[in-house]
């Protein structure tokens, strides 16, 4: 394997794309990986993302919950 100088590496790292991690959802929310439902708030000069809706957000302890992603398998 050939080693790459600076230039090429920090070529190469600009050019790498991470994968979306959220689905728009048709209510116009976000929903990560993990279940986390978010809402875009625009404000002065930008924006960001609130969450809305957790799916721990009722849990109690932790021998009782089922884990996110085995319920809700969006992606």
């Amino acid at each position: 394997m050939e080693e790459k100088n600076s230039k090429e590496r920090i070529l190469f790292s600009l050019s790498h794309k991470e994968p979306d991690r959220q689905q728009k959802l048709p209510d116009g929310t976000y929903k990560d990986i993990w279940g986390v439902k978010r809402r875009k708030i625009a404000w002065r000069k930008g924006s960001y993302l609130e969450v809305v809706e957790s799916p721990l957000a009722e849990v109690k302890n932790a021998e009782n919950r089922e884990p996110p992603l085995a319920r809700d398998r969006a992606f």
